[in-house]
């Protein structure tokens, strides 16, 4: 398991699998678990679930975040919209709203997630130096330092 994470009445989990690519699971009681997605979100390259949040936009618009490590195209990144109560919103699809390292294949994986006076926040392994972005909005990233912010040996 590389991350966890609480949202409303279920905990999220993603794994890693370098062979298939990684899954996500959730539980409501912490002993019984069900696949959510699977097989990298449909890419075998998508080894590694890196990153898992459940992010709040604008007030009862909250999004289950799951970044992903990919070595051939630059990290990924989903959100689906959650209710209250941590489940999907049934009307909800997968988004998939960073396709390529947020523009450097070499962004290898987003490292965690965090919110910040309004912003969500994350952390990119990059073997130039690691780089940090945030959002407002939760789609649209601002770069806020790269090449390990002054020292290109800080990858992540």
């Amino acid at each position: 398991i590389r991350s966890f994470e609480v949202v409303g009445d279920y905990l999220y989990a993603v794994s890693a699998n370098h062979v298939s690519g990684f899954e996500l699971w959730r539980t409501k009681d912490g002993s019984n678990w069900e696949v959510v997605r699977d097989d990298g979100f449909g890419d075998f390259d998508n080894t590694s679930g890196r990153g898992l949040h459940a992010y709040e936009v604008e007030k009862n618009e909250k999004y289950l975040y799951v970044g992903s490590e990919n070595r051939k195209t630059g990290a990924k990144m989903w959100r689906k919209a959650l209710k209250n109560n941590g489940d999907f919103d049934k009307n909800a699809e997968w988004e998939e709203i960073v396709t390529d390292g947020l523009g450097y294949i070499t962004n290898f994986w987003f490292s965690d997630f965090a919110e910040y006076n309004g912003y969500l926040y994350t952390g990119t392994l990059n073997p130039g130096g690691m780089q940090l972005w945030r959002s407002k909005n939760g789609v649209d990233f601002e770069k806020i330092f790269d090449e390990g912010n002054g020292d290109r040996f800080e990858s992540a």
